[in-house]
């Protein structure tokens, strides 16, 4: 009798430990959501690397990376390499003389109709005049740095300047060069 519960204690053993196997193997995985953009990976919780452009990783080793406008990456292009340039950053941002300090290649044309904050610079007379187009009496310390429309028309100016047709990074990065000199 002894040897029979042995045999059948061993028995149910081993069927518990087989039925466990194959319980595992037949079970769904978890299932993780595709990731196919660096938007779905933030989404999906994973970490956001703090590289430029942002980078987001998945637990698979599958990297994606931010996209970013042209006239996003000629911003901050021209901001970095300003700042090198200067050896300083403007606590307020650029205007048309920080950024021709910084930039010998650029011209006082080149800025003219080109927005900044609190109003727009113009080219009269050969010299640049900021012409104010906001609310009255309301003047800040950041009045005639170039915003981020501003820059946009920066970029196209020199584009058509330079001849330089944009449609790359890479594009940006020759007309920065032929400006940076």
């Amino acid at each position: 009798m002894n040897n029979q519960i042995k045999i059948i204690s061993v028995a149910v053993i081993a069927f518990l430990l087989l039925g466990s196997i194959i319980a595992l193997n037949i079970s769904p995985k978890s299932q993780t959501p595709e990731i196919n953009s660096f938007e779905e990976c933030v989404f999906a919780g994973y970490p956001v690397l703090e590289t430029y452009p942002e980078q987001c990783k998945t637990p698979d080793g599958k990297t994606f990376v931010r996209i970013i406008s042209l006239e996003d990456y000629f911003f901050q292009e021209m901001v970095k390499i300003g700042n090198e340039n200067l050896g300083a950053m403007p606590i307020e941002g650029y205007d048309p003389d920080l950024y021709m300090g910084a930039f010998n290649g650029l011209k006082k044309e080149d800025f003219h109709e080109v927005e900044a904050i609190g109003g727009i610079w113009k080219l009269k007379n050969n010299e640049l005049v900021f012409e104010r187009t906001g609310p009255q009496g309301q003047i800040t310390s950041a009045d005639g740095t170039i915003n981020e429309k501003g820059m946009k028309t920066l970029l196209n100016k020199l584009s058509e300047r330079l001849n330089i047709k944009v449609s790359s990074q890479e594009d940006v990065d020759k007309v920065i060069d032929s400006i940076d000199v």
